[in-house]
């Protein structure tokens, strides 16, 4: 594949690599010809990336955490130049090739694209949506939360939880509730009282829809599956996610973990990544 490459985008990609504040290559640690065919080409070797080859996934999330901790939060203007603020590669690589943020900003036509006829990228982490809107009764809403407008998107990711109020129809208590403080309203929301979990999750098909549709489902995923993080490469097979009771729970969500944590960070680089995330959103 390397060998098909421009020798133009050749010199691109490796100064890329050879820029560690600018491309993403250097925080992967892979070669860059495997890198483009992850993100662009070769929609298999992703797949492989985020579910068939682990050992691989680990290299990329676990072993070099003081690289990924950069690209998620402590060098933002790393992080801008990755995504697109001003980089030339991420129009090569991403925005030609119809990348995740691509499709969650502009429209309805990329909409479908990405989420039913593809499958999205939830189909990598083992579930296929065929023929299930995702986040949504319709396009309309989807589009509504993810990008019709970018500055309640950011609204959403921490900096004002009304808005997050709106989307899951919970008020802001209710929301800090979950993370960690009272596993009873989280219970609530996930499965254990199945009048609320239906009417907010599954008649809004929401994403937990798409892993559950009721209590018993709730259990059969999150239970004897081990939860989404199974498919990112960490089997809880001796801790129930989400909690039988606040002990539990605290253990993973609450007390010191987080799921940062099961993806290879630990707390306190947790806490300054949110912290000074929202310290960039602020200003």
């Amino acid at each position: 594949m390397f060998m098909h490459l421009s020798s133009c985008v050749v010199e691109r990609i490796i100064e890329g690599r050879r820029d560690s504040d600018r491309s993403i290559l250097h925080h992967l640690e892979k070669d860059t010809a495997a890198y483009y065919t992850i993100l662009g080409k070769n929609t298999t070797a992703y797949y492989t990336i985020l579910g068939k080859d682990m050992a691989t996934y680990y290299t990329i999330l676990e072993k070099d955490t003081a690289a990924y901790y950069t690209i998620l939060g402590k060098d933002t203007t790393a992080y801008y130049t990755i995504l697109g603020k001003d980089s030339g590669d991420y129009y090569t690589v991403w925005e030609r090739n119809r990348s995740i943020l691509h499709h969650f900003g502009k429209g309805t036509a990329a909409y479908y694209t990405i989420w039913q006829r593809n499958h999205s990228i939830l189909h990598h982490l083992g579930k296929e949506l065929q023929h299930i809107t995702p986040f949504g009764e319709g396009t309309a809403a989807y589009y509504t939360i993810l990008g019709k407008n970018t500055t309640a998107y950011y609204t959403i990711l921490g900096k004002d939880m009304a808005t997050y109020y709106t989307i899951l129809e919970k008020d802001t208590a209710a929301y800090y509730t979950i993370l960690g403080k009272d596993t009873t309203a989280y219970y609530t929301i996930l499965g254990k009282d199945s009048g609320d979990y239906y009417t907010v999750w599954e008649r809004n098909r929401s994403i937990l829809h798409h892993f559950g549709k009721g209590t018993a489902a709730y259990y059969t995923i999150w239970q004897r599956n081990h939860s989404i993080l199974h498919h990112l490469g960490k089997e809880l097979q001796h801790i129930t996610p989400f909690g039988e009771g606040t002990a539990a729970y605290y253990t993973i969500w609450g007390r010191n973990r987080s799921i940062l944590h099961h993806l290879g960070k630990d707390s306190t680089e947790h806490y300054i990544i949110q912290e000074r995330t929202e310290q960039h959103i602020t200003a």
